[in-house]
């Protein structure tokens, strides 16, 4: 039994050191996210701009942009392929039209004879 407690208390130690290391390299993200962002001069009138704030305005207006191509794309393939279908349907109403008008020019031939 001494062993198992032994052991229980070297994982223990293990787990620390790891949780230790784990937080050193969040609070490091931490200083870098709520950092002030140093790339470009940005005016004091709009506060405290930090790496945090750019990285989520920049994530929130690329969505947006794929957002409007994306559905500026489907617009288009709607309007084409509504475009197609009403093309089809002239060329139908023509065929039918000249089928109709070839039936009618043959009872009325036919007729005459």
């Amino acid at each position: 039994r001494a062993k198992g407690i032994k052991g229980v208390k070297q994982i223990s130690s293990v787990q620390a050191v790891a949780k230790t290391r784990l937080q050193e390299q969040l609070e490091g993200f931490d200083e870098f996210w709520n950092g002030e962002f140093t790339l470009v001069k940005v005016p004091s009138s709009m506060g405290r701009v930090t790496n945090g704030l750019v990285f989520g305005g920049g994530t929130v207006s690329l969505l947006a942009a794929v957002y409007a191509l994306s559905y500026a794309y489907y617009v288009q393939q709607q309007d084409q392929a509504a475009k197609e279908a009403e093309e089809k349907r002239q060329v139908m109403a023509k065929k039918k039209a000249a089928v109709e008008a070839k039936a009618k020019a043959a009872q009325g031939g036919g007729d005459g004879e």
